[in-house]
């Protein structure tokens, strides 16, 4: 049950390794009673959800993480944004290009 003076809620949108490790310190350092964790890739979201609600409880806090939508992310107290736009081939970002003689 979460803590009755964490009553805020954080959505983290991307279940990647940056929106894992954002989570990670939420429930370390626990700020907020609920953390939402949004993902298209369902499996990999349910994975993050189940590591993380183990790590609630080695870690002795009573944050609750769980999956969840875009839309209920939208009622959280504070969404972060960790998603990231697929990568062409041949970019390291979506907004730069590889030097000529590495794309070779």
């Amino acid at each position: 049950m979460p803590d009755p003076k964490l009553t805020s809620s954080i959505a983290i949108v991307g279940a990647g390794d940056v929106g894992a490790t954002i989570a990670y310190s939420l429930v370390m350092n626990p700020v907020a009673g609920d953390i939402l964790m949004v993902d298209p890739k369902e499996d990999v979201r349910d994975a993050q959800v189940q590591d993380l609600s183990d790590a609630t409880f080695h870690g002795n806090t009573s944050t609750r993480v769980r999956a969840g939508t875009h839309k209920e992310a939208g009622q959280c107290d504070i969404i972060v944004f960790t998603a990231g736009a697929k990568h062409k081939e041949g970019t390291l970002h979506p907004h730069h290009t590889l030097p000529t003689h590495f794309s070779e």
